[in-house]
């Protein structure tokens, strides 16, 4: 078991520097396939272990694998992302510590997700501009060495009224799968403007 310290600090903790790349090409026009990987050494406090004492440090590797894909032919845009994560030497639990306003402190113990994997993939189809929205539909999944799994299908409408001026309708049906099934829908509503 760990702990994580989220109080602020002055002090760089972080010898072992991440290393992440990311190559695209462009194989034919309107297509880009890109590979990206990511590594990084953990560095944590123990909060029990065996082979040291509390309050000691020790970093373990972790890593990010990616490929994503962008095909474009307008008014029609596919794309989408595969994503493997490596944490198989990470601890199994961490033990998390905050401060109330009260100055009370709190501890909670929680599992870390193992090797997850996930991707994604989402269609979009402008069908005009101004007050004819864009249609989109997008997939997404992800699961752990645990068995779960979480799945979500959302279908949106896209209003560009310039293009830094988009107002965003969608909903969500998301499925976790572990020792059951549960089945959520959610409704978003959003505009951003762009500067």
């Amino acid at each position: 078991s760990t702990t994580l310290n989220y109080e602020a600090s002055n002090e760089d903790d972080n010898y072992n520097k991440a290393v992440g790349a990311r190559v695209g090409v462009l194989p034919i026009p309107g297509l880009e396939v890109g590979l990206s990987y990511y590594t990084a050494e953990v560095t944590y406090q123990k909060f029990v272990a065996e082979d040291a004492a509390p309050g000691s440090t020790e970093s373990k590797p972790m890593s990010l694998s990616m490929v994503d894909f962008t095909f474009q032919l307008l008014p029609l845009d596919i794309r989408g992302e595969y994503l493997k994560e490596d944490t198989s030497q990470l601890s199994d639990y961490v033990t998390s510590t905050s401060t109330d306003d009260q100055g009370m402190t709190m501890t909670e113990s929680q599992s870390v997700p193992k090797n997850r994997t996930g991707y994604w993939l989402q269609a979009s189809y402008a069908l005009g501009t101004g007050w004819i929205p864009e249609v989109i539909i997008r997939y997404d999944s992800s699961s752990t060495e645990s068995t779960e799994v979480a799945n979500r299908t959302t279908l949106g409408f896209d209003w560009w009224f310039d293009p830094s001026l988009v107002l965003k309708v969608a909903g969500a049906q998301n499925t976790v799968k572990m020792d059951g099934s549960e089945t959520t829908t959610n409704y978003y509503v959003a505009m951003a403007m762009g500067f």
